[in-house]
């Protein structure tokens, strides 16, 4: 049976048939050749892919050899990964064949997104907000525990009297310290932005510019509060009072409500008097807690008969553990000190002002404005003809987030 060699179209091709008995040759290189099996006495017919670039794939070595562009395959073109949120790696040991990693705990992806959600053994998260006036407060989306320190703010301290050298002439009383709330949540507490009010303190009562008249109350600080879910309060009697011809009473209130104590704690101002304005000092202290904010020194002044120069009341709680500066009262007539901030571990907290000071026939000193959430120091009593000494101003409040995860 003769072998037909085809080429072209139906229409128009060329039949080719050996003789009878005439062989047809294949060489390794996929020619075929028709006739004697020679180049030169017979047909030759080319099968193979010649060298070159064909595009993805490169051919050498006359078609032996075929191999793959760099770059050439797609991740469209390797097989499907079998589920969403799985990694490509190797955990087998030795080399081998690239295998699917499926996500543990602290890992978490989103999208193409991978991220690490806390846990795994390692050191927690931890982020602490400071945060000083009113804003929405979003926590962190790893947070897993919040603890929340809340201070409302410091009441004013009284302004002391103006009155004449033969009566008595109290200074004004100290505004006691806002109380703190400490709070503990979880994320599924706090699971969304939380709107926080920071309490203004309370204003000092104003100098005295009349003869023979009482000091002027301070006023009592604002409430903070973290969202609905906590709150400071006010509370009546928080704020100095104004000096009289006896005294100044301090501002008086509840310093600290947490999960697990209320009660006081070194919050209230002192009481303003007719004599050097009174205060407190560590050593007379047994025990130091964390509680509400410090309430402020109390205004000097003069008992009837009486001209002796008298300081304001000093406080100092602080100066053994931290360095921090006592709130001094006032001398030789002059202003106490402003409270000043401090950190104390990872809360931001503020000192009381100390109480002005009390000199004969002159103008006499303010009391000292508090810092966070601290109260005002009162005012100095004066005589006739000469003004008071304002109280101190009330320190604002003071929110503390610490979250962790």
């Amino acid at each position: 049976m003769a072998l037909k060699l085809r080429r072209g179209t139906n229409s128009g091709r060329t039949a080719i048939t050996p003789a009878e008995g005439e062989p047809i040759y294949t060489t390794d290189t996929k020619e075929l050749y028709v006739g004697d099996g020679t180049t030169a006495g017979g047909i030759k017919i080319t099968g193979g892919v010649t060298d070159g670039d064909k595009g993805d794939i490169t051919v050498s070595s006359s078609g032996a050899t075929w191999t793959v562009d760099n770059d050439a395959v797609t991740y469209a073109k390797i097989q499907n990964v079998s589920a969403a949120s799985k990694l490509l790696g190797r955990g087998d040991s030795g080399s081998g064949d690239v295998q699917e990693i499926t996500l543990g705990d602290g890992l978490t992806m989103t999208g193409t997104t991978l991220a690490a959600s806390g846990g795994g053994g390692g050191a927690p998260q931890v982020q602490v907000d400071t945060i000083t006036s009113s804003q929405t407060w979003t926590p962190p989306a790893w947070g897993k525990y919040f603890k929340v320190y809340l201070y409302g703010g410091g009441s004013g301290g009284g302004s002391g009297r103006r009155g004449a050298t033969t009566s008595g002439r109290a200074g004004g009383g100290g505004g006691a310290g806002a109380a703190v709330v400490i709070m503990e949540y979880t994320n599924t507490q706090i699971t969304g932005p939380i709107s926080i009010t920071i309490g203004s303190g309370g204003s000092g009562g104003a100098s005295v510019t009349s003869n023979s008249t009482n000091g002027n109350n301070g006023t009592v600080g604002g409430v903070s509060s973290f969202g609905s879910l906590i709150s400071t309060y006010s509370q009546s009697g928080q704020n100095g009072s104004g000096g009289t011809t006896s005294s100044g009473a301090s501002g008086e209130g509840i310093s600290l409500l947490s999960l697990y104590s209320s009660g006081n704690a070194y919050q209230s101002g002192r009481n303003g008097g007719t004599s050097t304005g009174s205060g407190r000092t560590l050593s007379s202290e047994a025990t130091l807690v964390l509680g509400g904010a410090y309430g402020g020194g109390s205004g000097a002044g003069a008992a009837a008969n009486n001209t002796t120069t008298a300081n304001g009341g000093t406080f100092d709680l602080w100066s053994a553990w931290q360095s921090i500066a006592a709130s001094t009262g006032g001398t030789n007539g002059g202003n106490g000190n402003d409270g000043v901030s401090f950190t104390y571990g990872y809360l931001t907290l503020g000192t009381c002002g100390g109480g002005g000071s009390y000199k004969t026939a002159q103008d006499t000193g303010r009391g000292g404005d508090g810092s966070y959430g601290s109260g005002g120091g009162g005012g100095a009593a004066s005589d006739n003809d000469f003004a008071s000494g304002r109280g101190g101003n009330g320190g604002n409040g003071i929110c503390i987030i610490v979250s962790i995860g």
